[in-house]
Order: C-alpha cells, then sequence, then structure tokens
C-alpha cells in the first residue's frame, strides 16, 4: 500500500449526496420501546469543556457516526469537537462520545463551492455558522458561510450519508483525508494508507492502517451522486 495524505474530488453539480461505509462487523440496533422519546435528546450536552462528547450523527450500536471535528489531538478534543472551538476541520465518520483518550475520526471530508485548492493547500478548514448549527439523535447540520456549503449529516447502522447543498452552481470540491484521525500521543496515527477513484462509478474505495490508542484497519466506500474526478 502507498502512503496517501488528501485526495481532492471535483464534482459538478450544486448539490451533492454521498455514502460512506466502512467495512466491519457491527451489531443491530434494538427495536424502539414506543413513543419518540427522541424529542428529549440534546445532542451537544457535554460538548463544551471536557465532557468528551460529539455531536455526530449516529443509530445505537452503529458502526459510523459523521460529524465535525474541530482539532485532530489533544485531551480537549477526545471526541473532536469542543462547542466553543472557532474552526472546522471537516468532516470525518468514526466518533465515541465519553472517552477520555481521542481516537477514531477516520476518512474526513470537507466540501466547498469552486475550485479553490490546489496541490499546495494547507488549510481546508473553514468557520461554522454557529446559528445554523443544529443536531438531533441521527442528524448533523451546519453551514459554512467560507466554504459557501451547507452540510447535512445522518446514519444507518452501516452507512454515512453527507448532504452537501453549494450555494452556487459549478464544480466544487471535497477534500477526502485519510491521513487524517484523533490522535493520542504522537504520530503518525496513520502509517499506510491505499485509495482508488472509479470516476465513472463516482467511486473512492480504499482502507488505512491506524496505530493510536488501538492499531486497527479500516476500508471504505466514498460514493458520490454526481459526476467526480480527481
Amino acid at each position: 500500500m502507498n502512503p496517501l495524505a488528501i485526495q481532492s474530488l471535483a464534482l459538478t453539480a450544486a448539490r451533492g449526496l454521498l455514502a460512506l461505509a466502512l467495512a466491519t462487523v457491527a451489531g443491530t440496533a434494538p427495536a424502539a420501546a414506543g413513543g419518540d422519546l427522541t424529542r428529549h435528546v440534546d445532542p451537544f450536552i457535554g460538548t463544551d469543556g471536557t465532557g468528551h462528547v460529539t455531536p455526530a450523527a449516529m443509530v445505537p450500536f452503529g458502526m459510523v457516526a459523521p460529524g465535525p471535528d474541530n482539532a485532530d489531538r489533544g485531551w480537549s478534543y477526545s471526541s473532536g469537537y469542543q462547542w466553543r472551538a472557532p474552526r472546522i476541520l471537516g468532516f470525518s465518520n468514526t466518533h465515541i462520545s465519553g472517552a477520555g483518550i481521542p481516537e477514531l475520526g477516520d476518512v474526513l471530508l470537507m466540501p466547498a463551492a469552486g475550485t479553490r485548492w490546489t496541490a499546495q493547500s494547507t488549510d481546508f478548514s473553514a468557520a461554522p455558522d454557529k446559528a445554523t448549527e443544529r443536531a438531533k439523535p441521527g442528524v448533523y447540520r451546519v453551514t459554512l458561510p467560507g466554504h459557501g456549503v451547507r452540510v447535512e449529516l445522518t446514519a444507518t447502522p452501516r452507512v454515512a450519508v453527507h448532504r452537501y447543498s453549494f450555494t452556487q452552481a459549478g464544480r466544487v470540491q471535497v477534500l477526502v483525508d485519510l491521513q487524517h484521525g484523533l490522535l493520542f500521543g504522537e504520530g503518525p496515527r496513520v502509517t499506510q494508507a491505499s485509495s482508488a477513484v472509479d470516476a465513472a462509478r463516482g467511486e473512492l474505495t480504499g482502507t488505512t492502517h491506524a496505530k493510536n490508542w488501538v492499531e486497527r484497519e479500516a476500508s471504505f466506500i466514498v460514493r458520490f451522486d454526481r459526476p467526480s474526478r480527481a
């Protein structure tokens, strides 16, 4: 496998929908006990300070949890998120709440209108419009005015779904960062990565090998609903 830092995909539509599936085994979510009790849940409780909570979208016992990452290391960012953080690095697809050790944060995606990024770009982050940031069980959304995009995230037990609504028509970019992850100790976290783009199918597939609190591999498929190219 060859090392890979980032992959920038260009889409040709003003709205994008993608699904990301990670290959592993997960349990089946139990049936609801009756009544819509999720209206009482606020996913932002515990996201300020050292609660180590993420507002990522997830279902019970699911294997994916797409959500925002404000930083990729440090005890305060064990979940990747802090309510008062001024910028979002992107939206990775695995998170855990309540842990005191940074872990997961696999396959970070970041959309932007236009074609602002090049091979020399190093900062892909954006300031969120906090007035638009919302979360409820299974759903997270926020607008990034500087990137000209509204991001909406949800999940099934095994698939993370991203919807990007752009403020302008034409080509857009989506950063796919395979080196990103929530880091405990010194890096690099991802020791090996491989990927392949199938433009005809609108897919990016690959595998990352990470060594952090635990050592593991994660395989993924990112599937776009619009034509794409690397």
